[in-house]
């Protein structure tokens, strides 16, 4: 019983090791990908409003 106790101790720990990477590894890819995504969804929504009020200079008291 005692070595397998030892092998489910290290099996409990490497996998709270590899989640935390895992973690860790997501916040990265998440602000290097995600981010730069979401910068170009808002720019093209910012050109698309500004188009717009543009054209309906009342709308820009919104804006």
């Amino acid at each position: 019983m005692k070595g397998i106790s030892g092998k489910i101790i290290a099996t409990v720990i490497t996998l709270i090791l590899a989640m935390f990477s895992f973690f860790i590894l997501w916040r990265i890819f998440k602000v290097s990908v995600f981010g730069t995504f979401i910068d170009l969804i808002e720019r093209a929504v910012e050109g698309f409003v500004d188009a717009i009020i543009k054209r309906i200079p009342i709308l820009g008291w919104f804006h």
